[in-house]
């Protein structure tokens, strides 16, 4: 799975990714965050890299569990 970030130097808040992926990003003081997943379950790995893709200032990264620190 998927373990998205968000680069707050970078992310302009454009809000793509919270259009594409309201589940995982919101938008809020003009930057993108993660939405706390408070039931437990990953993100959709298909969302998260649909919103990297969108993101026109390249602030969204993803990496896998197993790469994770």
């Amino acid at each position: 799975m998927p373990v998205p970030r968000v680069d707050h130097d970078l992310c302009s808040g454009t809000g793509y990714c919270a259009e594409i992926a309201p589940t995982v990003f919101t938008v809020r003081e003009r930057r993108a965050w993660l939405v706390e997943q408070t039931d437990g379950h990953p993100a959709d790995p298909e969302l998260v890299r649909r919103a990297a893709d969108a993101c026109p200032w390249f602030a969204i990264s993803h990496t896998d569990d197993a790469e994770s620190p």
